[in-house]
């Protein structure tokens, strides 16, 4: 606005949110909440962010980055993925679910911030290199829970998503709250993506724990904690962007599968039935691999994107 002598856009923060949520969908996210920096979600921040009393952030050339010790908010955007090409064993690395995802998600996080600019408002980080830890700040704005391996599951998308994008501004946001849609009490009885997972780095115990002694794991949560170097160890030795964890996962199925509207109510208020919810998952067949024929199929019958159109 100032290179054009205009006012920048003034919008109230509930009018900044809607418009915002309503933008992300446009530039390729599932869905968007927003979380407001204060002394408890600072601790999210990596550490290589710090605050000074300066007008605009900028990059101090030590590694460290500044941000304006000011009102800032984090969008969090959480981005599509493809089960569709999770379901193959024969991944294709150049066109995996992971790799497409983060190719998408970060020009997504360019046109947002192109986007934000053009309000007359400062952005901060946004790409897939994050400023926070993306499962954290999912939790706190609502885009989902910490699930069993680790990673943030999602009651409409389940873990059918590209991590969380971070994008730090200061327009005004309306704040979104935490969940509870019952799946940290699902993840306790189901165990299927540590069932399902090739390398073992998912944990199968009942409950979740303190941790966070390993160097790579955070500390000051109550969760399970994956192994990721049994993880990445296994998809270094062969099995490009595995997924499978997340291919499996009861909630990532699409709406016609055993996880539909009525079974993800009885989960937030009748945990008690959540075994019986696990086996019909297993009995039905959902999460099966779709086995190494990707290349026989007929191009028309592949979703774009290996997106499903009623998920996108």
């Amino acid at each position: 606005p100032e290179q054009f002598g205009v006012p920048r856009y003034e919008g109230t923060p509930e009018e900044n949110a809607r418009m915002l949520r309503v933008a992300g969908r446009v530039l390729g996210a599932s869905d968007m909440g927003f979380v407001k920096l204060n002394e408890k979600t600072k601790k999210l921040l990596y550490g290589f962010i710090r605050f000074e009393n300066v007008e605009k952030g900028y990059d101090a050339g030590d590694g460290t980055f500044v941000l304006p010790d000011k009102d800032l908010w984090v969008i969090c955007a959480v981005i599509p993925q493809s089960l569709w090409m999770a379901q193959y064993t024969d991944r294709m690395s150049w066109a995996s679910a992971n790799t497409a995802a983060y190719s998408r998600a970060n020009i997504y996080s360019n046109r947002m911030n192109v986007f934000l600019r053009g309000l007359g408002y400062q952005h901060y980080g946004g790409n897939t290199g994050s400023v926070g830890r993306n499962v954290g700040f999912g939790v706190m704005s609502g885009m989902g829970e910490y699930g069993r391996a680790g990673i943030l599951i999602s009651p409409q998308w389940g873990t059918n998503i590209r991590c969380t994008m971070l994008t730090v501004t200061d327009l005004p946001l309306a704040e979104t709250k935490p969940i509870d849609a019952g799946i940290i009490k699902f993840c306790r009885v189901c165990k299927k993506c540590a069932e399902m997972c090739p390398s073992g780095a998912i944990p199968k115990n009942d409950n979740p724990w303190w941790g966070g002694e390993k160097s790579w794991q955070a500390k000051g949560i109550e969760g399970w904690y994956q192994d990721a170097k049994k993880c990445y160890a296994y998809m270094l030795g062969g099995d490009p962007d595995c997924s499978r964890c997340q291919a499996v996962c009861p909630f990532t199925k699409f709406d016609e599968a055993v996880m539909h509207d009525l079974v993800r109510m009885s989960i937030s208020s009748t945990p008690a039935l959540n075994g019986i919810i696990r086996q019909l998952d297993d009995v039905f067949g959902y999460g099966k691999q779709r086995g190494t024929d990707l290349w026989d199929e007929d191009p028309m019958n592949i979703p774009l994107w290996g997106l499903d159109s009623s998920r996108s």
